[in-house]
Formats: C-alpha cells, structure tokens, sequence
C-alpha cells in the first residue's frame, strides 16, 4: 500500500507556517516540543488528507505514540510529500 508520509523537517516548517497564518489546526508551542528531538529522516504516515483552502492541505497523520493528529500544512509542502510502500498490517482475531 503507497502512504504519504511527512518527514520531521517538513512538519515542523508547515507547522511554524500555520500558526503564522493562524490557520486552525497547529500545534501550541508546549504540544510540539517533542518533534525536535526526533531524529532527521524521522516520517510520519498520512492517513487522510483534503484540500481546505486554496493555499493549504489538512492532514490527519499518525504519531509515533500512535495518537493521531490534524495539521494543516503549504501546498508547496504536500506536493513535495514522499510516497513509500508499507507493508499492509492484517488484523486477526484469536
């Protein structure tokens, strides 16, 4: 299965231009402290995303503690976004 994934720089920049642009869905600066501390090729998988406005995207990503969260982000970040193939996860019951 292909996933869009972001990667820690790419997070960090949409997420400084969204609250510069006080777009609705950022993180507070005390929510986002965690990131930078991440390691650089760090990716976070893309789950949904839509087009809001004319000039950003809504992403729904998953974090590594497996919550997810909203962030709205450039339109010159989302086409730069990479494309990875990830193993399908199949759920089976006992």
């Amino acid at each position: 299965m292909n996933t869009l994934v972001i990667d820690r720089d790419q997070l960090i920049y949409s997420n400084a231009i969204a609250r510069a642009n006080n777009w609705p869905r950022h993180f507070k600066e005390h929510e986002f402290e965690d990131v930078a501390r991440y390691e650089k090729d760090q990716e976070w998988p893309i789950l949904f995303s839509i087009r809001l406005r004319i000039d950003s995207w809504r992403i729904l990503f998953q974090h590594d503690n497996n919550e997810l969260y909203q962030l709205d982000i450039p339109i010159s970040v989302y086409e730069k976004l990479k494309v990875v193939l990830r193993e399908e996860v199949k759920n089976s019951v006992h």
